[in-house]
């Protein structure tokens, strides 16, 4: 939530806390760095929301699975989603056999005026501060 357009008019109230999100434009994913540029220059968004690297992400796998498969065939084409492995704005995309993907996401603290990853650490661009200062 901390990555809606609104959320640093909330004043003080915004600072300290946490979100979750699948990507961060600081990542060096597949296509991240183009989305990122796109959203802030272009559509004017002060920081990448969630939903743009998720559904960026699923026209990614498509893209990929048609070149890969060579087909619009709905069942090859969901053969081959289940058989590999996809680079992403939210990284590499394996889907499990019940269709759902690995786990992952970062944690967001909202710092100051912005965004800062805090968690995992090899993801971090600072560290996370009491909720409550």
């Amino acid at each position: 939530m901390t990555t809606l357009p609104t959320w640093p008019d909330l004043g003080p109230a915004a600072e300290n806390v946490f979100a979750t999100t699948t990507a961060w434009p600081t990542q060096d994913n597949a296509g991240m760095a183009e989305l990122s540029k796109h959203m802030i220059d272009e559509l004017k968004v002060p920081a990448l929301p969630s939903y743009a690297a998720v559904g960026y992400s699923i026209l990614q796998v498509l893209q990929q699975s048609v070149t890969g498969a060579n087909t619009l065939d709905q069942e090859q084409l969901r053969a081959y989603i289940g058989e590999n492995t996809f680079d992403t704005a939210v990284g590499q995309l394996r889907y499990q056999p019940d269709g759902t993907v690995d786990p992952g996401g970062l944690l967001l603290q909202f710092q100051q005026g912005a965004n800062a990853v805090v968690w995992p650490a090899a993801e971090a661009t600072g560290p996370a501060r009491p909720f409550h200062p």
